[in-house]
């Protein structure tokens, strides 16, 4: 067993490439992840190599980083179309006029 693992400690209060908006969102997403000093944890041991390990962990780090400070956008609701009211509103008719025909009474 070879000793490979590779382990990272990144300081996102004091980072300078990131705004407050972007640590604190950042923060609320990796709980599980960052200690009470507020540094984000992370380590890798896959490969045997060390440098390999390295190489897997930065570009991992780089990953989840990237994913996690994308803020996103607020859903903007959309009206319903003309159309699609039209068309519910006939599909209505046309059951009630089908229930219609089917209470029918003949008087006798």
């Amino acid at each position: 067993k070879t000793e490979s693992k590779v382990e990272f400690s990144f300081d996102i209060a004091s980072s300078q490439f990131l705004s407050e908006e972007q640590k604190h969102y950042i923060i609320l997403k990796l709980k599980n992840k960052i200690d009470n000093e507020g540094f984000l944890h992370m380590s890798e041991s896959g490969d045997r190599s060390q440098y390999a390990n390295k190489e897997q962990l930065v570009k991992k780090a780089i990953k989840l980083m990237a994913s996690v400070s994308l803020i996103p956008k607020k859903r903007v609701p959309t009206k319903v179309s003309k159309s699609s009211k039209r068309k519910r509103v006939d599909d209505k008719k046309r059951v009630g006029e089908v229930k219609q025909t089917r209470n029918k009474r003949i008087d006798y």
